[in-house]
């Protein structure tokens, strides 16, 4: 029989792996990816084509910068801060298909979101995300 994380345990696990500040795992990075891809469980961060409009800079996410977790049904679910990322565009738009956080030592994608519609900005628009993260069970199917 599988192990089951119970609803009550979520918001524990979730603010230990996102708040947690002891030296591992470090700070992620932020980014926005711009290829037309669906990720899925196997998806690496050298599938991202990483966002290089004028305007973008990649944002470090403190460990200390995610929120409180909270139930939502039986997700466990932190934001990074309460207000969005915010990049104007100065030059070269380019569709945003979505967000990703990276550990900048090996590069390997810890979080990967598909926005559910494209963003395509012009110059002078402003993209903003707020970075969300949930932690759920899982059951098997029998």
């Amino acid at each position: 029989m599988p192990s089951v994380i119970p609803n009550e345990g979520l918001p524990y696990l979730l603010d230990w792996m996102l708040r947690h500040t002891g030296s591992d795992p470090p700070n992620l990075v932020f980014t926005l990816w711009t290829n037309d891809i669906v990720p899925e469980q196997d998806t690496v961060f050298a599938d991202l084509d990483r966002a290089t409009f004028v305007g973008f800079t990649e944002r470090v996410m403190l460990r200390s910068g995610w929120t409180d977790p909270v139930m939502v049904g039986d997700n466990a679910v932190s934001t990074w801060g309460v207000a969005p990322f915010e990049w104007v565009v100065a030059a070269n738009p380019e569709v945003i298909y979505g967000w990703a956080a990276y550990h900048p030592g090996s590069l390997k994608l810890v979080i990967v979101e598909r926005f559910d519609v494209a963003r395509e900005p012009g110059v002078g628009d402003t993209i903003g995300v707020l970075p969300r993260f949930a932690l759920g069970t899982y059951v098997p199917c029998p």
